[in-house]
């Protein structure tokens, strides 16, 4: 009775660890949008961090962001080129 009783413990335990693991990258994540933009002539991403990240985030971080998120090998934009930005509200 006493093992089946720690095996319960135990699963309820793995359970309540998974939920509050997963259940905070959620409400973290719950007011994220995402905007498609056009780039201009003259555009970097330098510009459009300034102008699409948090004040908290630098904008090296946001720059690797919208590089990842858009699978980019470099930072080099084209005029004409669509980008997803993310948008952290």
């Amino acid at each position: 009775m006493k093992k089946i009783t720690m095996i319960i413990i135990t699963v309820i335990l793995i359970f309540a660890g998974v939920n509050l693991t997963f259940g905070e990258t959620v409400s973290k994540n719950e007011n994220v949008s995402y905007k498609e933009i056009t780039i201009s002539k003259g555009d970097t991403l330098w510009d459009i961090s300034q102008k699409y990240k948090n004040d908290d985030e630098s904008i090296k971080d946001y720059v690797n962001k919208i590089m990842e998120f858009n699978n980019m090998k470099s930072d080099r934009i084209n005029a004409g080129q669509k980008l997803i930005v993310i948008i952290n509200s």
